[in-house]
This record gives C-alpha cells, sequence and structure tokens, in this order.
C-alpha cells in the first residue's frame, strides 16, 4: 500500500497538470505624453503649477526671463524709429537712398518679429489637457535653463499600459499568451483586477528598460550600467510585455508611476515541471549559464 501511494505521488508530481501562474513585476504609465523642451535661453522666474496637477492646453508651465532679449528689442526699436524717420526725410527730398531704407525697415520688423516670439516663448504652456510632470524643475527657481532642456510632459491621463521586463531565462511558455491570460494589479488598487485590452510581447533583444521605475534606482530587480544610471541600459537582454488597460482602468485618476504586477495564467504544468524550471532559473540567474 506504501509503496503504490508513493508510485501514485510520484505519477501526479510528474504528470498531473496543475495551473502555471506567473507574476511579473512591473509599472503603470500613460500610454501618451508630450515632453516639454524649452525653446529658448532664460533664468527660471516662475513655476505656478506644482508636478502632478491637471493642465489644459495652454495653461502657463514655467515663466522664464531673459534681460538680454529684452535690450535687443530695445536696440531694435531705436533702429527702427531712426530708419522711419530717415525714410519720411528721403521722401521729401526725394534721395535715391529710399529703396535701401525701406529694406532696413523691412529687415528690422523681421527681426523684430522673430525676437517677439522669442520673448513670447520665455512663458512656456501646455500643449495638451492632461497631467504636468516635472521633477526638472524643484528648486530650480533662479536658475539659468538652457534652450533644449527638458523641463517635464505632460500626461494624457485617457489612456494607461502596463510595462514589465522579462528575462530571458523566465520567458519560456509565454509565446502562446495573448489578452484574456493575463490580468494586472496596480499599487494601491490591490483588490481590484484590471483586465487587459491589448498585450504585446516584444522580441528579446531590447537593452533600453521603458521607465527608471524598473531599474534598482527605484527597487526594481534589472541591473543597470554604472556608466550611465539616468539613461536606464540593462546589463542583460530582456523581453517588454505591454498590456493596455482596459476603459474602467483608464478612468481611474493619477496612475502614472504606480507600481504594478501582471499575473499570466499560461497552460498547465506538472509540478515537476514547474519545479524543474524554477531550479534552472535560479542556476541561469546566479551563475550566469
Amino acid at each position: 500500500v506504501t509503496f503504490a501511494l508513493a508510485a501514485l505521488v510520484v505519477a501526479a508530481l510528474l504528470f498531473l497538470p496543475v495551473p502555471d501562474n506567473r507574476r511579473l513585476d512591473g509599472v503603470i504609465e500613460a500610454k501618451e505624453r508630450l515632453r516639454v523642451f524649452v525653446p529658448v535661453n532664460g533664468q527660471l522666474s516662475q513655476t505656478p503649477l506644482r508636478t502632478g496637477g491637471r493642465v489644459a492646453k495652454g495653461d502657463v508651465l514655467a515663466v522664464l526671463e531673459n534681460s538680454e532679449l529684452a535690450l535687443q528689442q530695445q536696440g531694435m526699436r531705436a533702429r527702427l524709429l531712426g530708419a522711419e524717420a530717415r525714410r519720411t526725410q528721403a521722401i521729401s527730398s526725394g534721395a535715391a537712398e529710399l529703396a535701401a531704407i525701406e529694406q532696413e525697415i523691412k529687415t528690422v520688423n523681421e527681426s523684430m518679429a522673430f525676437m517677439q516670439q522669442q520673448l513670447a516663448d520665455l512663458t512656456i504652456r501646455a500643449p495638451i489637457d492632461g497631467i504636468w510632470i516635472s521633477d526638472q524643475l524643484t528648486g530650480q527657481t533662479g536658475n539659468w535653463i538652457s534652450r533644449g532642456t527638458e523641463i517635464g510632459a505632460v500626461l494624457k491621463d485617457d489612456r494607461y499600459v502596463f510595462q514589465g521586463v522579462l528575462r530571458q531565462e523566465s520567458a519560456d511558455g509565454i509565446g502562446g499568451l495573448d489578452q484574456d491570460d493575463v490580468a494586472v494589479k496596480i499599487e494601491g488598487l490591490r483588490f481590484e483586477t484590471q483586465s487587459v485590452a491589448n498585450l504585446q510581447i516584444l522580441p528579446y533583444s531590447r537593452r533600453d528598460l521603458p521607465s527608471l521605475a524598473l531599474s534598482p534606482l527605484a527597487g526594481g530587480s534589472n541591473a543597470i550600467s554604472t556608466e550611465d544610471p539616468q539613461a536606464a541600459t540593462a546589463i542583460e537582454r530582456f523581453f517588454l510585455i505591454t498590456a493596455d488597460l482596459d476603459a474602467d482602468a483608464n478612468a481611474i485618476f493619477a496612475l502614472h508611476g504606480r507600481s504594478g504586477w501582471l499575473r499570466m495564467s499560461l497552460p498547465d504544468k506538472p509540478i515537476a515541471a514547474q519545479s524543474w524550471r524554477a531550479v534552472q532559473q535560479f542556476f541561469q540567474r546566479r551563475y550566469k549559464l
């Protein structure tokens, strides 16, 4: 009897299929975001909005000052007034240089229009409706900011996506996954399960993490290059799994940046096969096999 029972247990371990569920940690991010750059050099004087605040298109995000531009504008105005006075005199006297003066006035007006646009660009406005995210401006009031510097992003908060990184040793059996085989949990909403509208598995060739939230800098498990920690370049290549959240999740406010996890339901496998896979993954991670 004992032998028969042992044989039954062994047979169950070797051949009886049981659910193969796996968990993948990741981050929730807005699917669409517009990065905001400084269009002209200036000294940061105002940041009227806090990061995480809702903005409408055209709302002021930051105000810069550039005294050099203001002085150049004053010089242009003086030059224009002088040219217009000379034009009036040339018209009265019939001077031959009238055409040259007209061309000068045209050139000055074009330069003033360009300068006026630069002065207007010192007030940086939201390009779309959404959520303003900016850690770059914290403590920067009074500092000089160069043209082309990224100062934040406006997130369209109507669509969100889960992004997770899957190492090669953990990727067996995922090729047949579809959106009905996965669900997402979000930190802070642990008792709610978010269904997925679309699932993508991007090939094993990527090294640029989609977010620093997946790196050790934010508690993630994906080692990154020490040459430039802010570049979020992983040491090892990986699969990137993205899952668009359905409409119900998109109705939840302020999901961007939250951690989450993807629960994957793969075809049933015997316990022995799952255990053997776990042992292989351990040695692959530990000894880089």
